[in-house]
């Protein structure tokens, strides 16, 4: 198959754009659920009266409901005696959900800072292409130059005898006879 040339990469740019706006989002959600960033930073700011994570351990901790097991039970959750949620469990998950606002609007802010301040095209690049434009105008004209010369459809004055010899000097060229 030959190949074909593309201005772009089309429709391949807008999906990966999505992948990225998508990769983003699921990223901040499992920041935002997974880690142990964000409890540990409310618990210092809201329960720990000195700002440390002394008991911070303990305080993650649920007891099992009254009366489901025979002995004592202890289980990683923010649940009361009788099962229900804490507050610190309602207020956490206010903080993970903001946390996952704020951190893709940051992350869509930056991105689109870079998208703006860096071109998509090297300024060197852009300038060889602007030569290369100008270059290929210049041959098209002067191809058009010796196409009018050589059809006699120059000004009369301008025509030689019939017992001059006219060659054309091309730039970087080497003379051409007059057909």
């Amino acid at each position: 198959p030959v190949a074909e040339r593309a201005q772009d990469i089309g429709v391949w740019f807008t999906i990966l754009d999505a992948l990225a706006q998508l990769a983003v989002i699921s990223n901040a959600f499992l920041i935002a659920f997974t880690s142990e960033f964000l409890p540990k930073l409310l618990y210092e700011y809201t329960v720990s009266g000195d700002m440390s994570l002394k008991g911070y351990v303990n305080f993650t901790l649920a007891w099992a409901p009254n009366g489901t097991l025979s002995e004592a039970c202890r289980y990683q959750d923010f649940r009361d005696a009788n099962g229900d949620f804490t507050k610190f469990y309602w207020q956490l998950l206010v903080v993970r959900l903001a946390f996952v606002i704020v951190f893709e609007h940051v992350v869509f802010f930056i991105c689109r800072l870079i998208d703006i301040l860096v071109p998509d095209v090297p300024t060197s690049l852009q300038l060889k292409i602007k030569r290369e434009r100008y270059l290929a105008k210049q041959a098209l004209t002067d191809t058009d130059t010796i196409l009018k010369i050589a059809r006699g459809d120059e000004e009369e004055d301008n025509e030689p005898t019939s017992n001059e010899s006219v060659t054309l000097q091309l730039p970087g060229k080497t003379k051409l006879p007059k057909v």
